[in-house]
């Protein structure tokens, strides 16, 4: 073979790698000189097939052979949804946010995707990426938090949940963790000792570390995750393809929050009452569908 060729061959098999396959999708020797043929008219044996695949190991590519030949990208799908989620909720222009979380998206290979609450999605509340270092701060000291709790109104701002003498409620917590489910974070605390509980990030307002330790978690009668439920809907999603359509109809206003933590600037407020709002949503029927159902949401659609 030409050296031309052969330089050309051992950069054609890494395109089809790091292009076309990752942990979980792995191809055969085989289908790799078929892919030359077809993609690259280049013809390979096994031999040199199998000697670039090597060149490539020793190179220091991550190309890997585990039932088969793949490239380990040097992010896992975990890991670029954390930077994704954090750029999401960070205090930069919607258009650097979407960039930056459209390039982490291309470092996941061929068959990762950013959760739906990506497309588009801004942060409703500007103390978010605070509230998020605060957080972790907290668990690292292992001190209790305090902080107010709100809901998006129709202007997408968060406003404090108030008590029955319309007083903004204050919540004292003792945190242990932080998740990332479906694109947003939630601090996962206890307010007591019966249950642990959680409180979205984007929704948590004037948020203060204490000076009293945190509750022990051993300490907490009930264990039980309390995000079971919401982790359900980004694995269901995930699948979910074709053309988005913009969908208008009328919602119960105490769930706009719940609306645009999903959907983002996808969800565009036309009208509002005391009780409903009227909205348009662009999204793919499938994932809507899927998202009221899951959220239980009754709508009447116009």
């Amino acid at each position: 073979m030409p050296a031309q060729k052969k330089k050309m061959l051992i950069l054609a098999i890494l395109g089809i790698l790091r292009d076309g396959t990752d942990p979980t999708h792995r191809i055969r020797q085989a289908e790799i000189m078929e892919r030359l043929e077809r993609d690259y008219a280049l013809t390979a044996t096994r031999k040199s097939v199998r000697k670039n695949l090597g060149d490539l190991q020793d190179a220091g590519y991550p190309v890997v052979f585990n039932k088969g030949w793949y490239y380990d990208p040097l992010f896992d799908w975990q890991d670029l949804d954390l930077l994704a989620a954090s750029a999401a909720v960070s205090s930069l222009s919607a258009e650097r946010r979407n960039r930056i979380i459209s390039r982490l998206e291309k470092l996941g290979g061929p068959y990762y995707h950013v959760t739906p609450s990506f497309g588009g999605a801004h942060p409703v509340n500007a103390q978010s990426s605070y509230t998020l270092d605060l957080a972790r701060a907290a668990i690292a000291q292992e001190k209790q938090m305090s902080f107010r709790y709100g809901d998006a109104d129709i202007d997408r701002e968060v406003y404090p949940r108030l008590d029955e003498s319309g007083k903004p409620i204050q919540y004292r917590v003792s945190p242990y963790r932080l998740e990332l489910v479906g694109g947003r974070f939630s601090l996962i605390c206890s307010m007591d000792r019966e249950k642990l509980v959680a409180f979205r990030i984007n929704r948590i307002l004037d948020a203060r570390i204490l000076k009293a330790d945190s509750r022990p978690i051993d300490t907490v009668e009930n264990t039980a995750d309390p995000l079971e439920k919401d982790r359900l809907l980004p694995m269901l999603a995930q699948g979910i393809t074709g053309k988005p359509v913009r969908t208008r109809f009328v919602m119960p206003r105490n769930r706009l929050t719940d609306l645009l933590d999903w959907f983002g600037i996808n969800a565009q407020i036309e009208g509002a009452t005391d009780t409903e709002i009227t909205v348009s949503v662009l999204a793919v029927p499938a994932e809507l569908e899927m998202w009221l159902r899951h959220q239980g949401i009754e709508i009447r659609k116009i």
